[in-house]
């Protein structure tokens, strides 16, 4: 007769497991009992398992969106603040979307890649939407939000390389740790598991926010090594705005360097330029790209393109616009390659 321990000999095989989830939703004005609570959220589960199984459901989500005491939790905690159920509600309901920006080669003024920004259609104008990604980060919304991001910018990259689509997409990494595994959980399973988009891994590419990558060195060198290992190119966003150990910079071999003008007041531009400059020769030992972000003007085309800039984005050479349409009807809409390229040479 076999000791039970022998179930965890060499020949026992782990699988990763899968589960339905159900959640009820409520606020602290409802008087329903912790037993109602409990079968209200059983009857999600069944809900979700009969929508296809491996997935959450919510329960009691309209009743949050009606609740006038969420407008008072908002203005008597922070006029910068909104409750996280809105934020919750808002990715139930599909009110996010996305808009991709150009990024061009200097040289050439042809679009080499395109920057994934989302938006968040009814968002109040007391927050943006760098406070958003906050509050998906403090109050744990980030699988929420991955869940309908990722399968819907993976299906347009898909439909549009079946297209000709050759572009590089750029996406955005967050904000805290919790919420890199959850994105990178999220990504590898799209990539790797049998799913109804089939991308090429080349074309994807992360930017890290050089603020981040200080905070968790450690973490971040097993998060880009899995990202390289499935050929995702790597960025390094807002550069030059902390204090970097280069040994970092030498060691990560980022594919990208991004610094962007906005992070430095209208009276310091100069600074900007001089830290392209400079950055234009360590990008070189780096053996990386060096981005500029936020050109905005002719003039300031031209003062990037001395700096020794490779790409350039900005809402001079291409405004956020909208994935609807073909891959043809985009492109239609950003081919502004041969102006822009008469206008910088003039």
């Amino acid at each position: 007769m076999k000791n039970n321990t022998d179930i965890f000999d060499d020949t026992f095989v782990c699988q990763s497991l899968r589960c339905s989830v159900g959640i009820a939703v409520t606020d602290l004005t409802d008087e329903t009992s912790l037993s109602a609570l409990i079968t209200k959220a059983d009857d999600a589960m069944y809900a979700a398992k009969r929508s296809g199984k491996n997935r959450y459901a919510f329960t009691g989500v309209e009743q949050l969106k009606s609740n006038k005491s969420l407008e008072s939790f908002s203005s008597s905690h922070n006029s910068h603040h909104v409750p996280p159920t809105a934020i919750l509600t808002a990715l139930l309901d599909k009110e996010f979307s996305f808009m991709l920006q150009p990024i061009r080669d200097i040289l050439t003024m042809e679009m080499e890649s395109v920057e994934v920004l989302v938006r968040w259609s009814l968002m109040p104008n007391t927050i943006n939407i760098e406070k958003v990604f906050d509050f998906f980060a403090e109050f744990n919304l980030d699988s929420q939000y991955f869940d309908w991001f990722i399968p819907e910018i993976l299906s347009t990259i898909s439909t549009w390389q079946s297209q000709g689509c050759q572009l590089l997409f750029s996406l955005n990494a967050p904000s805290s740790v919790d919420g890199c595994q959850v994105f990178l959980s999220r990504l590898v399973q799209s990539l790797t598991l049998e799913t109804d988009y089939k991308i090429e891994p080349w074309s994807l590419n992360i930017e890290i926010k050089e603020s981040i990558l200080n905070t968790n060195p450690d973490f971040f060198k097993i998060f880009i090594r899995k990202m390289k290992a499935l050929k995702i190119k790597i960025t390094l966003d807002q550069f030059s705005r902390t204090d970097t150990n280069i040994e970092i910079l030498a060691i990560q071999k980022f594919d990208k360097v991004k610094i962007r003008r906005y992070q430095y007041d209208a009276d310091t531009e100069e600074s900007f330029l001089k830290v392209l400059t400079l950055s234009s020769f360590l990008r070189m030992s780096m053996g990386c790209e060096l981005v500029a972000v936020g050109v905005e003007s002719l003039c300031q085309l031209k003062k990037v393109q001395k700096a020794g800039v490779d790409k350039v984005q900005g809402f001079y050479v291409g405004q956020p616009i909208a994935p609807s349409g073909t891959w043809y009807d985009f492109l239609t809409q950003v081919d502004q390659a041969s102006d822009l390229l008469n206008k910088s040479n003039v």
